[in-house]
């Protein structure tokens, strides 16, 4: 058995060890913190400066590239923004985050400054995009679609191209598309929207579209009516999600007096299941129908002689295109064109390309459109093989003078 006075000697030396390595691991902790504080400060100056001057495909790419770093340190959170969480995907929150969080550049340049508009094409199915919206503008694209659901108890509108895929609280009209154009429009129209909308030499002020290079191109929105009640469709989409957008002026309209188009920063146009009567698109009352001379002053939904909303009529129906109200555009599927030609997409896959005798029939249905002052669009165009589809993109471009290219492959088009 040991003295006690080497048993004490020992328990003082054991605390006095254990003293020095706490206080070392203390330290090691502390370094490790600051090391991990200052890598992310470092990254955060990294990317904000890699991101200086970037636009359009050339952002869109280095988000893609970059996410990993970009998420992993939260670089552009903003928790005080009301839609800063969307949760729709990793790479898409990052955007919308570095979107809505960084102020240096107005959104509209961050997205289109140094962009190429492409004027002919329109997005396909643009929700099922990485970044809904963003993406076509960054390529220039300046038409989109979103199919559109009744959920939540006909309160919203959730985009979706089946009932299967539906997310009422994330995937929603107004995440996705009405409240970023909406942000992107009040930024860059600031001084006119604080100006209550004056006027210059007595004319209405024309509002700036999203697009940096050319403010006066109009985005055109096709919004595919997928809900069996059409009519509550159209309804809640006017009065809850366009209504913002018509009291700043910022929508195309059919001016039902003048009968013209006036057009603005957004071109609404709706197509699939949508209503067709005049007095549900113009929310006409029994009693506003029976007062002709009443009705005659107060036309349109909201009673300013005016709708915001065109339909997408059908190119290939050219009884059916004359009997419905003006509008737009008009777009017909590729089979329902080749049908009335007596032809068939069989053939047209065959063979590489659409005949002479089909270019021809085609001919008169576009040619009627344009008639009735309308934009063709023929949707459902084969993309593959790369090589039938470019032969058939030239074809539409050069031959029928399509005015929109309906395709998925925006990464194709803008390299065609």
């Amino acid at each position: 058995m040991l003295p006690p006075f080497i048993v004490a000697g020992l328990f003082s030396s054991y605390i006095l060890i254990m003293g020095l390595m706490f206080s070392q691991i203390s330290h090691f902790a502390s370094f490790n913190t600051a090391t991990s504080s200052t890598t992310h400060s470092l990254d955060l100056l990294r990317v904000k400066r890699d991101l200086l001057g970037l636009s359009g495909k050339e952002l869109l790419n280095y988000f893609k590239v970059n996410l990993p770093t970009i998420s992993s340190n939260s670089v552009f959170s903003n928790f005080d923004h009301p839609l800063a969480v969307s949760k729709v995907s990793q790479l898409y929150d990052c955007f919308h985050d570095y979107l809505f969080a960084e102020n240096q550049r107005p959104m509209v340049q961050k997205l289109t400054q140094d962009v190429t508009i492409i004027p002919n094409v329109h997005s396909h199915n643009d929700y099922w995009r990485s970044l809904p919206l963003f993406e076509a503008l960054m390529y220039g694209v300046t038409s989109v679609e979103a199919d559109v659901w009744l959920t939540e108890n006909n309160t919203s509108l959730s985009v979706s191209h089946d009932p299967r895929h539906i997310d009422p609280k994330h995937n929603t009209l107004e995440t996705l598309y009405t409240h970023p154009l909406l942000e992107m429009l009040n930024h860059v129209n600031r001084p006119q929207v604080d100006r209550s909308m004056g006027t210059l030499d007595g004319q209405t002020e024309r509002m700036h579209g999203v697009f940096f290079g050319d403010s006066s191109q109009s985005l055109q929105l096709l919004i595919d009516f997928k809900s069996e009640d059409n009519e509550k469709t159209y309804e809640l989409l006017m009065s809850k999600y366009l209504k913002p957008f018509i009291q700043l002026k910022y929508l195309t309209y059919y001016d039902l007096l003048t009968e013209e188009v006036v057009e603005g920063p957004i071109t609404i146009v709706l197509t699939g299941n949508y209503p067709t009567n005049t007095p549900v698109l113009d929310y006409a009352s029994d009693s506003q129908e029976s007062n002709n001379e009443d009705h005659e002053l107060n036309k349109g939904y909201f009673r300013d002689n005016k709708r915001y909303a065109f339909l997408d009529l059908p190119l290939h129906e050219t009884n059916l295109q004359d009997k419905l109200p003006p509008s737009v555009l008009a777009s017909a599927s590729f089979s329902q064109l080749l049908s009335k030609c007596q032809s068939s997409s069989v053939l047209v896959k065959l063979r590489g390309h659409l005949s002479d005798d089909e270019i021809k029939c085609f001919k008169t249905f576009i040619s009627h459109s344009k008639k009735n002052h309308l934009a063709a669009r023929i949707w459902g165009v084969p993309e593959w093989p790369t090589t039938t589809r470019n032969k058939l993109w030239k074809q539409q471009f050069y031959d029928l003078s399509v005015d929109y290219i309906n395709t998925d492959d925006l990464e194709g088009i803008s390299n065609f």
